[in-house]
């Protein structure tokens, strides 16, 4: 039953019928929003460039390891928090 019946081949493509439409084209491709990626493959003798690590300067003091935010706390260290705390209660 899932058999019955045959299936004709298909004929060369000069045999088939001739259409008289438009041609259909692919639909037009929209940049997407964004930065474009690299289209450049490197060479095979060409090293590959590390990832940057990211590493904090202070703009006050310019020692690595904390930014102008958390300066204070990097030079009084847990007497900040205590102050801080302090602050908060009323001195009590």
């Amino acid at each position: 039953m899932a058999y019955d019946g045959n299936i004709n081949p298909i004929p060369d493509e000069s045999r088939w019928p001739e259409f008289e439409s438009q041609t259909i084209e692919p639909p037009v491709q929209k940049t997407k929003a964004g930065r474009p990626k690299k289209k450049r493959t490197r060479a095979a003798d060409e090293q590959c460039v590390p990832n940057a690590t990211f590493s904090k300067r202070c703009s006050l003091c310019g020692v690595l390891g904390h930014n102008r935010t958390t300066w204070l706390l990097h030079i009084w260290g847990p007497l900040v928090h205590q102050i801080s705390i302090v602050q908060i209660d009323g001195g009590d």
